[in-house]
């Protein structure tokens, strides 16, 4: 099943708002329908990422660090 096949248009209430979002069918999970990627369980934490876009905050934000891989019998050698 493709993954727009997937997807289905769901009417949300939060905090007296109204808006539409995706909703996985498969999991139930709510998809962001900006970016079809982020996946959440709550309206909630949908609308701070639906913020996040407006704000242009996830263009902004730094990339995690990146740390050197170290196998754990090198460590006890």
């Amino acid at each position: 099943m493709d993954v727009e096949e997937r997807l289905e248009q769901v009417l949300i209430e939060w905090e007296g708002q109204r808006f539409y979002a995706l909703r996985d069918r498969d999991t139930g999970l709510l998809v962001c329908p900006i970016c079809r990627v982020a996946k959440f369980v709550s309206p909630e934490d949908l609308v701070g990422h639906l913020v996040a876009h407006a704000k242009r905050q996830l263009d902004r934000r730094r990339p995690p660090p990146q740390r050197p891989h170290q196998t754990s019998s090198s460590e006890e050698s």
